[in-house]
């Protein structure tokens, strides 16, 4: 609804300022933490964005490097060079690039080795389908694999057990995430 109405634009610029405001919290408590921001593809349309971005951390007090933005396959396909161009320009400033649920959208593995991309996130269907198929647990396997050689750090999303965790530790996944860690919470709580 956000997307359709235009009103990504404003919210996108309210979420990265309180993600902002966030990290400088982080920081400021001396915890080695991240806070991530998701990014979405009509964000990309304003030319502003990279400014935008880098703003709202300097604006906040925020390391550039404790904020990872978080974008979709289907980005870097429909927005292509002009989503490029924005990520290099933040990307030069020290904050981290995730692709969100890599494995599900429209990855062009030709391309990924040019991308300003410094993390790879499987997205949770891979990581409950490895547990149960051969198939995709060699998949999951290769990925790991590839993101270790490119230099990007893994993250298996979608962790709901602890054989899901160990499996995720047994392939060399870097971090994981999912309810068996812990529900969203609160700001304050999270701080606490």
């Amino acid at each position: 609804l956000a997307e359709s109405s235009q009103l990504i634009r404003l919210l996108g610029a309210w979420v990265l300022q309180e993600g902002a405001r966030m990290a400088a919290k982080l920081s400021q408590s001396g915890r080695p933490l991240f806070v991530n921001v998701n990014l979405s593809p009509f964000q990309f349309d304003d030319e502003s964005l990279a400014e935008q971005i880098i703003g709202a951390a300097r604006d906040a007090g925020a390391p550039a490097e404790m904020i990872r933005l978080e974008i979709t396959e289907s980005l870097l396909m429909s927005r292509g060079d002009r989503a490029v161009t924005t990520l290099d320009a933040v990307r030069a400033e020290g904050f981290k690039i995730a692709i969100d649920d890599f494995g599900t959208g429209y990855s062009s593995l030709s391309r990924l080795y040019r991308l300003p991309v410094d993390i790879l996130k499987f997205d949770r269907f891979l990581t409950q389908a490895a547990e149960r198929h051969e198939g995709a647990n060699a998949i999951l396997s290769a990925l790991v694999g590839l993101a270790r050689t490119l230099g990007m750090i893994s993250v298996g999303e979608g962790v709901e057990t602890d054989d899901q965790a160990r499996m995720l530790r047994g392939h060399g996944v870097d971090f994981s995430q999912g309810y068996f860690f812990g529900r969203p919470v609160p700001a304050a709580e999270a701080l606490a």
